[in-house]
């Protein structure tokens, strides 16, 4: 059924509910860190921590997020552009625009969650949002759905990004999720939806007549597709989910979300699955289940004689919650005060096959089943997977089947039909039919209850009120005009078709025959009769696959029936004859059923013992008109049907005789075709095993196949199969992957490129088109090589290239003549560049004392702080905390004051081994060397030493050459004081 959407008018903006759990902090502080300083929204934060020890996310929140954080204390008034953090063990409500929390006593670890959704539904209404990150286990998923009944917008981390996929993925397997997203993209896809659904399109009394005719073409494609009448459905519901859906897909005009239906079935699926949102609980609305046990269950067991059983119709029974509520009501007060137990049998019922397999399979959440009490749980549930579900003896009571209200049949003779909160959300028309349909289904004093929202006019007639507050009545009498009358009858599937289905129908029902109305699957749709002589429940899964419930020894003649009634498309019959076998004979009958273009959709198989024949005499002989001469020439057709049985013997024993003679040329195709199945095998299971990076993608963009081992860049799953790859982030930065993908769809040529991925590793990335034949092109295949190892030697061939040309530079600087800090100057740039921001280094010369003194790199104030250290060790010395190191005690104000946290420091020698002086690396927080980070110490330090041996035979070149021109000076100037005195 769809959502029930109550506005809270009061609320003026939005509010989002966070749930989180195992996993969860880090996803928060990347959710908040993503979102601006303003949102117009208000944030509350559930994060599931122990109650005895303090929780610092909101220190954490801070630090990330340009929001307020606040501690969610009791009485807090909600504020735009702030986040509430919940205490660990404190369950948090909203009440008048104000936090209220409370310690949480008594409960379970999953009401902090839930019980702020909850609240979130019952007090913002369609500004409540919900949103469930990374946890495990199911919480928030109870939550959610009364977020969304309330008509408020649920959202979802992608379980493939989550640290635990738990939470997220019982919420989406709700059925009610708005947004999927990695954690990156989800709070700002949550602010572009706040965004969008503050300017929602107009009330449907403003509507263009092109908005209005665009909708009802998606309401016809969908009822087509869906073979469900939405047509029938109120406007509004509709259309606040095929906005949902525009919102979604960032579509903003809904004539165009119409083309994308025509051209993308996906999304049509998409559509479907999302209109019916199925929302109900056990007992929902407990006063009215306890008037309803109290005034209509008991009375009708205690009126029991126990010659018939008790007969229930729950419609649009969802996921069975209501179907098994009732079945726990009769189970519960079935036996009379005098010990006689009465039999019950439920139908449930509803539009969508999938729903109803679900219905069938009775397995619930602990908190779904919270409300039913502990006795209640252990008598009718037992535990498996986590779950809980409904015991076999209590399923077998209830028959799951799909049916549609508006078009098919209903069940007769019923003793009561549920028809709970379905009534509100269809068209006074198709209101009135369903409720002519639900009078005819229940006999004279028959019961019917409806939703709380729901009630009977007082100008319906033929019902009376028992509890009008309750909406539940009783059926007293017909009324004049409540004659069904289906828009879409069945006609004859073929003109050799002798007997009229819907007046066969009839006359089953009211004669009580026993049959079983079947679909072309063999799926059983409707019971008639007392069917058990035929059709036994066995024991495991329930199934309504016809050949698993009959008996074993009619399931031959059943098909041949079968077979015969549908390649012929007209009534087929076939008699079992008495014998030591069986006690009676058996006639049995096979009427197939057709839709208006003449195919045939149903089978009606029925079981005429020899009783019966007579019954149907008699019958007959009080029918009138057409129905009593159609009925006659049926049993006529049924005693015919022996000599056509054996005919058809003879037949099977002719075509036995072929198969004998083929059977040799089966066996060689047989073999052909599992030596090429083992071939395919071995092939993919080799592409399979290996590191094969392979995906396939068909002309639409649909993913086709793909190798376990693609999951590296894309999250996806064996069911993900059929999706367009555009739905999936990919775990790759590739702004040219869809764009290449696109040329060569269009164009089928090879593209190729790099693509780094999130884990660090990089792909060669190879496109190619993909042919079934040289003309037409159907896909493309696209397969990732790993060349990690060849991209980093490549990295670190640049970069030992830069360190080389640094290294010559410096050394051509000193040939120039440039200084020795000059030329060292180099060095330490090319140091930095590597290490990276933050880096600092500097150049030491050592005295003939050994002690050092600042050349080049550091600061004046640094400098001056280092200046005069001794030198101890003529080894390198790799410090990797200051902070932990002992020997660094002395020095580590130093070290605070001019920032640095690690500090390693290389011997400078030259080739002759003489210790010159010392190069030093400074980093701000603590850091170990790598071998690449200490070959470029050593290729820095060889390059110094070749520098500073270059400056001291320099130095040591030019005291030489000053010396000798001294003396020459001096001879000179005692050669002239020689010729001086000779004169």
């Amino acid at each position: 059924m769809l959502p029930v959407s109550d506005d809270k008018s009061s609320w003026t903006f939005p509010v989002v509910g966070i749930g989180a759990s195992a996993g969860g902090i880090q996803a928060l502080m990347d959710f908040f860190s993503a979102l601006p300083a303003s949102t117009g929204v208000a944030f509350i934060v559930v994060q599931h921590l122990s109650p005895d020890h303090p929780s610092i996310l909101v220190d954490l929140l801070a630090k990330r997020a340009s929001l307020s954080v606040h501690k969610a204390a009791d009485g807090t008034e909600v504020l735009v552009d702030s986040v509430y953090v919940a205490s660990p063990g404190q369950v948090i409500s909203l009440e008048n625009g104000f936090i209220r929390s409370r310690p949480q006593v008594g409960t379970t670890r999953t009401n902090a969650i839930d019980s702020l959704f909850e609240s979130l539904a019952e007090a913002c209404g369609s500004k409540g949002i919900a949103v469930v990150l990374s946890g495990t286990g199911s919480d928030g998923a109870a939550g959610a759905v009364q977020v969304k009944r309330a008509g408020g917008m649920v959202c979802v981390q992608d379980p493939e990004s989550a640290a635990h996929s738990g939470m997220p993925g019982s919420t989406i397997a709700m059925g009610v999720v708005d947004h999927v997203a990695p954690i990156e993209a989800l709070s700002l896809e949550l602010l572009a939806a706040v965004a969008k659904s503050e300017h929602a399109t107009p009330a449907v009394e403003n509507w263009t007549n092109e908005t209005e005719e665009s909708l009802r073409e998606i309401i016809a494609l969908v009822s087509r597709h869906a073979d469900i009448d939405f047509a029938s459905y109120k406007v509004t519901p509709l259309l606040w989910r095929v906005q949902r859906r525009l919102a979604t897909r960032r579509i903003t005009r809904i004539k165009d979300y119409l083309d994308l239906l025509h051209d993308d079935l996906a999304e049509l699926e998409s559509l479907i699955r999302g209109l019916p949102i199925h929302v109900t609980s056990f007992f929902r609305d407990e006063k009215a289940w306890a008037v309803l046990e109290r005034q209509v269950i008991q009375p009708l067991i205690a009126n029991n004689d126990g010659t018939r059983p008790i007969r229930v119709w729950t419609t649009a029974c969802s996921t069975g919650e209501e179907a098994y509520s009732i079945a726990m009501l009769l189970a519960d007060n079935c036996t009379h005060a005098d010990g006689k137990k009465i039999d019950f049998q439920i139908f449930a019922t509803d539009a969508l096959p999938e729903v109803v397999t679900k219905a069938a399979r009775g397995q619930y959440s602990a908190k779904a089943i919270e409300s039913l009490g502990e006795a209640r749980r252990d008598r009718y549930f037992y535990r498996v997977d986590g779950c809980f579900r409904v015991k076999q003896e209590l399923r077998e009571k209830i028959v799951f089947a799909p049916q549609r209200l508006l078009h098919d049949h209903g069940f007769n003779d019923l003793d009561l039909v549920t028809c709970r909160n379905l009534l509100i959300y269809l068209q006074p028309q198709a209101q009135q039919h369903v409720l002519r349909l639900l009078h005819t289904a229940l006999r004279m004093g028959g019961c019917l209850f409806l939703g709380n929202s729901e009630s009977l006019s007082p100008r319906q007639g033929g019902y009376k009120a028992i509890a009008a507050e309750h909406r539940i009545y009783r059926k007293i009498g017909d009324v004049e005009g409540m004659k069904i009358d289906l828009s879409k009858r069945i006609e004859k599937g073929r003109a050799q078709q002798k007997v009229s289905e819907t007046t066969h129908l009839t006359l089953m029902e009211r004669l009580d025959l026993p049959s079983v109305l079947v679909d072309t699957e063999l799926n059983i749709l409707r019971l008639y009769g007392d069917t058990n002589e035929f059709l036994r429940l066995p024991a495991g899964e329930p199934s309504l696959d016809l050949y698993r419930v009959l008996d074993p020894q009619l399931r031959t003649l059943v098909a041949s029936v079968v077979r015969r009634a549908v390649e012929d498309g007209q009534t087929a019959s076939a008699v079992r004859r008495a014998s030591d076998d069986f006690d009676d004979a058996l006639t049995l009958r096979v009427t197939p059923l057709a839709r208006e273009n003449g195919k045939i959709d149903r089978l009606l198989i029925s079981f005429l013992g020899v009783t019966y024949h007579g019954f149907l005499d008699s019958s007959v002989a009080k029918s009138e008109g057409t129905g009593q001469d159609e009925l006659r020439l049926s049993i006529e057709e049924l005693d015919a049907s022996r000599e056509e049985l054996q005919a058809l013997n003879e037949e099977l024993r002719a075509v036995n005789e072929q198969l004998n003679v083929s059977n040799e040329e089966v066996n060689k195709v047989n073999e052909a075709l599992r030596t090429k199945i083992s071939e395919l095998e071995t092939q993919s299971d080799v592409l399979s095993s290996g590191r094969v990076l392979t995906l396939f993608i068909d002309a639409q963009w649909r993913i086709r196949w793909f190798t376990p081992a693609i999951t590296e860049l894309f999250p996806l799953r064996k069911s993900d199969i059929g999706r367009e790859i555009t739905e999936f982030y990919p775990k790759f930065n590739d702004e040219t992957f869809l764009p290449d993908v696109e040329k060569v769809m269009l164009l089928g040529q090879v593209q190729e490129g790099e693509t780094l991925g999130r884990n660090g590793k990089w792909y060669q990335r190879h496109i190619r088109p993909f042919k079934k034949d040289a003309a037409e092109s159907t896909g493309v295949a696209i397969t990732f090589a790993d060349i990690t190892a060849r991209k980093l030697a490549e990295q670190a061939l640049q970069e030992r290239q830069i360190w080389l040309s640094c290294q010559r530079h410096a050394l051509e600087s000193a040939l120039d003549g440039r200084t020795l800090p000059e030329s060292l100057g180099a060095l330490i740039r090319c140091a930095v560049q590597s290490l990276g921001a933050g880096t600092q280094a500097a150049f030491y010369l050592a005295n003939s004392d050994g002690n050092l003194h600042h050349l080049v790199g550091m600061s004046d104030a640094s400098a001056a702080a280092v200046d005069g250290f001794q030198t101890h060790t003529g080894a390198p010395v790799i410090t990797v905390d200051v902070e932990e190191e002992p020997l660094w005690e002395r020095w580590r104000d130093m070290a605070r004051r001019h920032n640095y946290r690690a500090c390693w420091s290389f011997p400078i020698r030259t080739t002759v081994g003489k210790f010159v002086g010392t190069l030093a690396f400074y980093f701000p927080h603590p850091t170990d060397a790598t071998e690449r980070e200490l070959e470029l110490a050593s290729l820095l330090t060889h390059t110094a030493a070749i520098l500073i041996a270059h400056q001291m035979e320099t130095a040591v070149r030019k005291e030489t050459e000053q010396a000798l021109l001294e003396t020459e000076r001096r001879l000179k100037t005692l050669a002239d004081g020689l010729v001086e005195k000779k004169k």
